[in-house]
């Protein structure tokens, strides 16, 4: 996947977007260059919890970290050059090294994921995923 859609797809996903993309959107992300990205959380709507406390926009997430979402709940988050979307009703446990996800162990629930370079696991008890490139 070469690194102008990966920025496309990151975007959608930090803006919270999952419709149909226009060409407004496209034109508009591959124009951006390289950007960095916020850390930690960047919406949220409804119960959202990080390691059994509620969460804060702005709220930094760490491998070793839960998320959990309420029903009708809703979590954008970035962490390092990677973003996630996690639905209602989800529980997400991450692990990894250096504060670099690794494992991804999506206990219940819905995500979607946009990914930077790099080896992943992804840990579910039974899923159907739809993978394009490096976003699942």
């Amino acid at each position: 996947m070469n690194h102008s859609r990966r920025k496309l797809l990151t975007k959608l996903t930090v803006g919270g977007a999952f419709a149909a993309v226009t060409p407004f959107l496209i034109r508009q992300a591959l124009a951006m260059g390289d950007r960095h990205y916020t850390q930690g959380f960047h919406k949220l709507q409804g119960a959202v919890l990080l390691n059994d406390k509620p969460v804060t926009q702005g709220m930094l997430v760490k491998p070793g970290d839960k998320v959990t979402t309420g029903s009708n709940s809703l979590a954008i988050f970035v962490v390092e050059r990677d973003a996630f979307m996690l639905r209602s009703n989800s529980h997400l446990e991450l692990s990894g090294v250096e504060g670099a996800i690794k494992t991804l162990n999506l206990l219940t629930g819905k995500i979607l994921s946009v990914f930077d370079k790099g080896e992943k696991k992804i840990i579910v008890p039974t899923a159907t995923m739809g993978i394009r490139g490096t976003a699942i």
